[in-house]
This record gives structure tokens, C-alpha cells and sequence, in this order.
């Protein structure tokens, strides 16, 4: 039942419920359930939240059926992190925007990136992403000026799924990257990624208020502000655990941009890269 290729999506069958589809194939093994109408809703739901750039985060789950239902619920942009999700997501809508944002790179897939597939966004945070880079924008006879790079900014908080133990510059190396790539001649952005299905929402002001650091302390314009994913899923409860359930996307988004206002920043563009928080609710697993 799984769907890997385009060609298969449209022969999936289908079933009114999961307790339909399991009586009816009575699987003896896993049968991976798609629901296409709650990806969309749920995709819609987070474009009419947030005030900004919405990029899909296609490391969540490339299969095409899903990035081609995330293109009919109106996704533009795709957070991609190497050549074959440049690929995947460019067959679902060969005008999106790909935004490179993985921080550590291959140089062969920067040149390939830029130059193939036109990226012209992309995060680091280690000045030896800033020379890879370089050397492929010299290579090309191309202006600095027509790429942003992203410094990503380390986080604190708690999460499933912590990331700045992994990825993430200190806010003063952050500021001396920020002057290089400046003296170069790229434009800058300021990103973080608070970690994957977070736990505790105060996150985003501490890394909000890390980005604020950062900027009062370089003279460089700052193009916009990537807040990256972590929002929450909202997955069933453990009873033998505390219930401690994630906000409403809504709502997390909504004091998300107050704390971004309150920071100084809301005169920023942003963007973010949901996953699982848009893709999560539309997938289940049928078991024996």
C-alpha cells in the first residue's frame, strides 16, 4: 500500500476509516495509511497562522504523494538538505523555492545545489561553510550579493529531540561570522532550530532573545529571521506519564510573534520549516 513513485499514488486503494481498511485487508503485515484531506488542513492551517515564509521541512517525509499533496494545499518553499530532496522537491512543483538549510555541507552538493538547482539560500555555522560556499559563488563568476546566508544561532531548551549539541554557533561566534560574511558581501539571516517536537515553549524566547543579542551587536543589515521547525505534533497521550500537551499551533504561533516583536525583531521576514506538525496527524500504521 506504501507509494513511492508518482505513478502508483493515484492506485492506492482506499477505504473510509482505519477500522474499514483493516477489515478489509486484514494485513499480516505493517500497511503504512495515507489520509491526503487532513495533510492539507493541516497544511492550510499553518499557512493561515504564521505571518510568514513557510518552507516544508522534506526530511520529515519526501514521498512524493506528500509533497505533492503539500503543493495542492499551497506550499511554495521546501527546506531541503541534500540532492535528493533538491530533486524530490523540485518534481512536485518545479517553481518552489529550496532553501538549503541543513548547516553542514558537502562542497559537491553546494555547487550542485547552486548552480543545477538555483539555491540561493542556504544556513552554516562555522566559517569554514562561509570558504566551501565562497568558492563555489567564485566558480560561478556570481555576485555575493545574490545569495543570503543563514548563521545559525545555538538553542537551550528541552525537546524529543535536541539539535544544538549538534548544530548551532554561540551568539559571539555567531557575530563574528555575521562580520565576515558581510565584509564578503552576502546578504545575512539569522536562524535556530529549537530542536524536534519540543517540550518546553519558553524555547523560542530564549533563542528569540539570542537573535536579538546577535543582531544589536553588528553593524550588517539583517534580511530576515528563519525560526526553523521543532512545533510540536499532537500525538496521543501516555497515561503513565504526565500530560504535558503541546498548545495549539495556533496559539504557539501567535506568542511566537509576540516574543519576536517584543525582541525587537518583527520588523524581520521570517520563515519556518514545520515537519511533523503539518505531516504527523495525516499518517498512521495498521498492525496484527
Amino acid at each position: 500500500m506504501r507509494a513511492t513513485t508518482r505513478s502508483t499514488a493515484d492506485s492506492l486503494p482506499r477505504y473510509e476509516s482505519g477500522p474499514a481498511a483493516a477489515l478489509a485487508m486484514r494485513p499480516d503485515y505493517p500497511v503504512y495509511c495515507f489520509r491526503p484531506e487532513v495533510l492539507k488542513a493541516d497544511t492550510r492551517r499553518f499557512l493561515a497562522a504564521f505571518d510568514g515564509k513557510t518552507a516544508y521541512a522534506v526530511k520529515t517525509n519526501g514521498e512524493p504523494i506528500v509533497l505533492d499533496t503539500l503543493v495542492e494545499a499551497g506550499v511554495t518553499a521546501f527546506d531541503v538538505a541534500s540532492p535528493a530532496e533538491f530533486a524530490d522537491a523540485r518534481a512536485a512543483l518545479p517553481s518552489c523555492e529550496l532553501l538549503y538549510m541543513h548547516p553542514v555541507k558537502a562542497q559537491s552538493d553546494i555547487r550542485l545545489g547552486l548552480e543545477t538547482f538555483g539555491i540561493r539560500t542556504l544556513s552554516l555555522d562555522h566559517e569554514d561553510e562561509v570558504a566551501k560556499i565562497l568558492r563555489v559563488v567564485r566558480g560561478m563568476d556570481a555576485s555575493p550579493e545574490d545569495f543570503t546566508l543563514f548563521v545559525r544561532i545555538a538553542t537551550k531548551g528541552e525537546a524529543a529531540y535536541e539539535l544544538s549539541k549538534k548544530f548551532g554557533a554561540s551568539p559571539l561566534q555567531a557575530v563574528e561570522l555575521i562580520d565576515r560574511i558581510a565584509n564578503i558581501g552576502f546578504k545575512i539571516g539569522l536562524c535556530f532550530h529549537v530542536g524536534s517536537q519540543i517540550e518546553d515553549i519558553d524555547t523560542y524566547e530564549r533563542a528569540l532573545a539570542s537573535a536579538a543579542w546577535v543582531r544589536g551587536r553588528v553593524d550588517a543589515e539583517i534580511a530576515a529571521l528563519d525560526i526553523g521547525g521543532g512545533f510540536p505534533a499532537p500525538y496521543a497521550i501516555d497515561p503513565k506519564k504526565p500530560d504535558r500537551r503541546p498548545p495549539e499551533m495556533e496559539a504557539l504561533l501567535a506568542e511566537i510573534q509576540q516574543e519576536k516583536e517584543a525582541w525587537g525583531l518583527g520588523d524581520l521576514p521570517a520563515v519556518a520549516e514545520p515537519g511533523r506538525v503539518i505531516v504527523a496527524r495525516a499518517f498512521s500504521v495498521l498492525v496484527r
